[in-house]
């Protein structure tokens, strides 16, 4: 099978819903228009030597860059401008693109996640990550995305380390509750010992 041509992505991403087989506002919310609320699943990826594509080079884009650097991915930040704290962070193998985002740019990403501070061009983002199937991270709507970072903490116990990732669509309840099973792991009251069988 043969990549799209870019015209022909642009083509696409341009055109009315029904004539391109995006959906309309592309995303999570989108297949709950009636007023539910979608369900995620919980899943761990191996980002190591992968590709994830930040739009808009601010803080909360600084954020997730260090996370997604910690796990080994390689980062391309497409902004006209980087936050002083996310500049430090790219490496040798990372690329930024100094300009405003334009289809095209999520070539080759296994992730996305776009942080611009402008929902047409989040939005643009999404739509373009939907029809590549790529999982994209709304910073600014998480229900315009099609997945959610969730809050984290890393518990180093004496039978090794136990990352926590909890998911309650309230951040600040989320970060609790990681940081209260994390002090449960680490002190003890919590079972530490490795329950897998070694063959």
């Amino acid at each position: 099978m043969t990549s799209p041509s870019f015209a022909s992505l642009a083509s696409l991403l341009t055109a009315e819903p029904a004539e391109s087989g995006v959906p309309s506002g592309s995303g999570v919310g989108a297949s709950y228009a009636a007023g539910g609320v979608a369900e995620t699943f919980p899943l761990a990826v191996l980002l190591a030597d992968r590709l994830v594509v930040l739009v808009g080079g601010g803080r909360v884009a600084a954020r997730r860059a260090a996370a997604f650097a910690g796990a080994g991915a390689r980062i391309r930040v497409v902004a006209p401008e980087l936050d002083p704290a996310l500049a430090e962070i790219l490496g040798e193998r990372d690329e930024w693109v100094a300009r405003e985002f334009i289809l095209g740019d999520l070539t080759n990403a296994w992730l996305a996640h776009t942080a611009t501070g402008d929902p047409a061009v989040d939005a643009e983002v999404a739509r373009e990550a939907e029809w590549r199937h790529i999982f994209c991270v709304n910073a600014g709507d998480r229900d315009a995305g099609s997945a959610a970072v969730p809050a984290r903490a890393v518990a180093e116990t004496p039978t090794g380390r136990v990352q926590v990732a909890v998911d309650s669509r309230d951040p600040r309840r989320s970060v609790a509750v990681a940081k209260h099973v994390q002090g449960d792991l680490e002190s003890g009251r919590a079972p530490i010992q490795s329950r897998r069988r070694h063959r």
